[in-house]
């Protein structure tokens, strides 16, 4: 059995465009290229179909690889959420922005240098 997970991706019309199709054999129904362009609709791309107050509501939607799902728990999700409210209340304020990771490698290896020189004292000798 495949499991697939799914997100939807919202992808925004500017206005209300009504469109008809027939169904075929072996129930297959066909948008037009207009429709598939409106929507940036490809060749295998996934549509979720809803019924909603009697009416077929199709959503295009994401597949997500199964080693990736991960990110779209909703524990995952509930910290993502936890991080953003903390970078928009302040907590980057004294955030450090590297150019490439040398740089960055090079910032954290004199950070912890650093804290070892600030523990060092209370340790009654130095590290190195």
């Amino acid at each position: 059995m495949v499991i697939m997970a799914l997100i939807t991706v919202e992808r925004e019309v500017q206005t209300a465009v009504a469109y008809k199709s027939k169904v075929r054999k072996k129930n297959q129904v066909t948008l037009d290229k207009e429709q598939l362009d409106l929507l940036n609709l490809h060749e295998g791309d996934v549509i979720e179909w809803a019924v909603v107050d009697g009416k077929l509501v199709g959503t295009p939607m994401e597949t997500i690889r199964k080693d990736q799902s991960w990110y779209w728990t909703e524990e995952w999700q509930a910290e993502e959420r936890e991080v953003d409210e903390w970078v928009a209340g302040g907590g980057l304020q004294h955030a450090m922005i590297h150019l490439d990771a040398a740089e960055g490698l090079k910032a954290l290896r004199e950070r912890v240098s650093a804290i070892i020189e600030e523990e060092a004292p209370s340790s009654g000798k130095k590290r190195s």
